[in-house]
């Protein structure tokens, strides 16, 4: 696939290419089950952009909305809550433990809220 160029100083988009063969497995009903117990969970709020659409010559283009995930403007509060209670539960702490991430970027912000 070509670079993207920019006639007049205007970035073109150009998707990746993706091997049509290439699938993965869906959430786990465990993650799904935890993520729908945690207080303020709500389903993400997909939002169709129609003049994206229009604009990338596309059919539809729908962006998902993870201004306020849990409580954080990004969608890593999922697998960060996901991870923290999978390794509290199968190592069995029943009393406080202390949990460590090298990043303080949304990552980080998402293990300190859940941990």
């Amino acid at each position: 696939m070509s670079e993207p160029s920019t006639p007049g100083g205007v970035a073109m988009w150009w998707p990746n290419a993706r091997r049509p063969d290439w699938t993965c497995a869906g959430p786990s009903s465990q993650a799904l089950e935890f993520h729908r117990s945690l207080d303020g969970y709500q389903p993400t709020t997909l939002i169709d952009l129609p003049s994206v659409a229009d604009e990338l010559d596309v059919a539809r283009v729908i962006a998902k909305d993870e201004s306020m995930r849990l409580g954080l403007p990004a969608f890593k509060a999922l697998g960060a809550s996901w991870a923290i209670h999978r390794v509290l539960a199968e190592r069995g702490f029943n009393s406080p433990a202390t949990i460590v991430t090298a990043t303080d970027g949304n990552h980080g912000r998402a293990v300190a809220r859940f941990a």
